[in-house]
């Protein structure tokens, strides 16, 4: 398959191959979650939906593993069905390696064999750099995903971010006009019918009913059932969740999903999920939700709340009304655009590329 003077081939991983993909992944990113054992495990043997199609590029002479691409298998549902996906996590080759077709190959052999498995098809969420290489290889590219911001901290932002303690002085003057017109907390009149907001210690049955009137309200969305919340929020070694719902006599009304991070140099505290029920009941359990997730991040001294929402969705809407507005994108961290590769073929491209097809947060990305 390959050119006889290339000095790699594409293979499969096996255990063995983990100490190579992680002194690959420490040159290549520095200290991050993919320089260790304990996440290539979560995802190889934790995943309930099964392991990984993990391809790799190894030398010829040593053996040694020099590139690789985790395609992970996850559920979706497509107008009320469940077909099968996978999702990329990474695609890496080290830099003296690049520019020989490997990372095509790579992903070929991985398509050929999702392909021949039966999933429809690979979708990720790709920063500027990954994007740029998916259009190269004619992947279908979707919508950049919005980001919604709330400040938590302006005076500690205004710092991070301007110099010039004037400009810092008008900023403040500002925020003490505007917060208390925009980002105010919203109270909505529950006390005919009221709502409890309780911290979560586990992924309980309960979450299957809530997903089971849920899931119906969007077309493409990940199967966000029980097994997916505990193995994404509450098996991941290296992070930590706090999982909040809103309760109306033990019945899930809506969840969200907190984290504390820095990002480039601001302490973020991130709305990794977020779903509701439709109507007011959802309405106002999700106000409810994003009060007590404002106060987590101000009590745990975050600057900035946020986190990915599709605008079209309901989710968003209530996101702007307690308060949140969609960052401009020379704002955000960095774009992040959905990509996707038909296998397939069963959902039309049409249907994956059009951003109104899709429910997608942080959960959906595997940084985050």
């Amino acid at each position: 398959m390959n050119d006889k003077q290339n000095p790699w081939e594409v293979s499969w991983y096996s255990n063995e191959d983990l100490p190579d993909v992680l002194l690959a992944n420490q040159e290549e990113y520095g200290n991050s979650d993919l320089t260790q054992a304990s996440y290539i495990n979560w995802v190889v043997d934790k995943n309930p939906n099964g392991p990984p199609i993990f391809p790799v590029v190894r030398e010829k002479e040593s053996g040694r593993v020099i590139g690789w691409g985790m395609l992970v298998p996850l559920s979706i549902l497509w107008k009320g069905q469940t077909q099968k996906i996978i999702i990329g996590f990474n695609l890496m080759v080290r830099k003296e390696y690049r520019r020989q077709g490997a990372s095509t190959e790579l992903m070929q052999l991985g398509f050929a064999d999702a392909k021949s498995k039966g999933y429809q098809f690979m979708a990720a969420l790709a920063n500027s750099k990954s994007t740029s290489v998916h259009r190269k290889m004619g992947d279908l590219i979707g919508p950049v995903i919005p980001m919604v911001v709330h400040p938590i901290d302006m005076s500690s932002l205004a710092k991070s971010f301007i110099q010039n303690p004037f400009l810092r002085w008008i900023i403040q003057i500002g925020w003490g006009i505007a917060r208390p017109i925009i980002f105010h907390e919203k109270h909505p009149d529950i006390r005919k019918n009221p709502i409890e907001i309780r911290d979560e210690n586990q992924i309980g049955v309960e979450f299957d009913h809530f997903w089971a009137k849920v899931k119906n309200n969007y077309d493409l969305i990940l199967v966000r059932d029980r097994s997916f919340l505990q193995w994404r929020f509450f098996e991941m070694p290296l992070r930590s969740y706090k999982v909040l719902t809103a309760r109306r006599n033990d019945e899930i009304l809506g969840y969200i999903v907190l984290r504390n991070t820095e990002i480039r140099g601001i302490k973020c505290g991130l709305v990794s999920d977020f779903m509701v029920v439709p109507g007011k009941d959802g309405e106002a359990a999700g106000l409810l939700l994003l009060n007590a997730a404002n106060r987590q991040f101000r009590e745990t001294k975050m600057q900035l709340g946020g986190g990915l929402m599709m605008t079209h969705t309901r989710e968003y809407q209530i996101m702007r009304k307690a308060g949140y507005l969609r960052s401009p994108r020379k704002f955000a961290p960095q774009d992040i655009t959905l990509v996707a590769h038909p296998l397939l073929q069963e959902i039309p491209s049409t249907e994956i590329e059009r951003a109104e097809s899709w429910f997608i947060s942080n959960a959906d990305h595997d940084a985050v």
